[in-house]
């Protein structure tokens, strides 16, 4: 069985989410981009307003390495996020659809702050 990893990531002030990563032993990833304290809200802008909270600040990728990431198999596949938001992470507490599934064997590349497209 492999170790549970977090990363909380919050860099400044105005940011009060946190995005956190969890890899278990089936490396079944999700990244959420809501506070648990949000209740059953269904969208992110009725989390952020339930929260009072205003998004997580600093852009990252998640980026799976080796052969599974392209196996049909598997939805073993590369998150990018934006500085407030990310579309493939969950929004709110039963975005079930945005968890990602990769072998127990893969190896990931997480970079903070990358050098992202406009």
């Amino acid at each position: 069985m492999l170790p549970s990893f977090i990363f909380l990531v919050m860099a400044w002030v105005p940011s009060t989410f946190a995005a956190s990563f969890e890899f278990r032993s089936q490396c079944s990833y999700p990244v959420d981009v809501y506070d648990n304290a949000s209740g059953t809200c269904t969208s992110l802008a009725e989390c952020m307003r339930v929260t009072a909270k205003v998004g997580f600040n600093v852009a990252m990728s998640i980026f799976p390495i080796g052969p599974s990431r392209n196996d049909p198999m598997y939805n073993c596949q590369y998150v990018v996020c934006y500085a407030n938001g990310c579309h493939d992470a969950y929004q709110y507490p039963s975005d079930d659809i945005k968890t990602k599934s990769c072998p127990d064997t893969t190896n990931f590349v997480v970079t903070f702050c990358p050098d992202l497209p406009p």
